[in-house]
């Protein structure tokens, strides 16, 4: 993504725009888009410690063991984790029309 999001204005003045025949800001939102779940992923199984199917008693299903915040409320951690897919997703999006010149980077901030 870094790679692609750097090469985007020298592409943006050459006439071959593609990469082995797909347009590269194509290219660009795939990899945009497989990184972004990732970080998610990483997010939720691994620094949050959720998706726990090994947990050993089974009292909060896909969460961890203990539960530390919301008084123990379960929908408060369900409503994080699709805050923070969605807040990902924006920030992607955010900085691909940046990159791309698809808007200026001030109208973005």
């Amino acid at each position: 993504v870094v790679v692609l999001s750097a090469s985007a204005g020298y592409v943006a003045d050459k006439e071959g725009k593609d990469l082995l025949g797909l347009d590269l800001f194509t290219v660009y939102v795939f990899f945009a888009c497989v990184s972004t779940l990732y970080a998610y992923w990483w997010d939720i199984k691994m620094d949050w410690g959720f998706l726990d199917h090994t947990s050993t008693d089974h009292k909060n299903k896909f969460l961890r063991d203990e539960l530390l915040y919301a008084s123990g409320k379960k929908f408060v951690y369900f409503i994080v984790m699709g805050f923070d897919l969605v807040m990902r997703c924006v920030w992607t999006i955010n900085i691909s029309l940046a990159d791309w010149n698809f808007a200026a980077k001030q109208i973005i901030v």
